[in-house]
């Protein structure tokens, strides 16, 4: 852009608006003319129900806006919840494996073992076992219990053994 015409942008951007032409297709109203307009009753004040209508509907509108985040809000915690505990479902489950799997191999280390040492156990069993002979046969007469042995005061009264 060459510096005269910028020189020329310049002189009619400072030009006062009272300079400036005003455009043909504007209307002009007096001032007169104004305070009479404002004075009217203009046709939205004259129907009654449509405030209300506006509030309630707005008040329609935010019921429903706060539920549909609630319902969302629900939605995104439950679906958290879902994910956590099906994580540890399948950490459970693995562990279950684990064990499962430690197990026999527990147990089929023990079938070994008992393969290969089962003469050696019966050898520690035989060693550790003791063998007593029975005492002879004592005479059991009556004369014999009563006599070795002092009668017993009765007590006075009969209380079970608990007490």
């Amino acid at each position: 852009m060459s510096l005269e015409r910028r020189l020329d942008l310049r002189r009619q951007s400072s030009v006062s608006p009272s300079r400036q032409r005003r455009p043909t297709n504007s209307v002009v109203i007096p001032l007169h003319a104004r305070e009479q307009l404002r004075q009217q009753p203009t046709p939205a004040r004259s129907l009654g129900p449509l405030p209300w209508l506006r509030r309630s509907s707005m008040a329609i509108s935010a019921l429903l806006a706060t539920g549909t985040l609630t319902v969302y809000g629900g939605t995104v915690y439950s679906q958290q919840q879902w994910h956590d505990a099906t994580r540890e479902l399948e950490q459970l489950r693995q562990q279950e494996r684990q064990l499962v799997i430690a197990t026999e191999a527990l147990r089929q280390n023990v079938m070994q073992l008992e393969q290969q040492d089962e003469l050696d156990n019966l050898a520690l069993i035989s060693e550790q076992t003791l063998y007593m002979t029975p005492a002879p046969p004592r005479d059991r007469s009556p004369d014999a219990t009563a006599s070795s042995k002092p009668p017993r005061p009765s007590p006075a009264a009969d209380f079970p053994l608990g007490y």
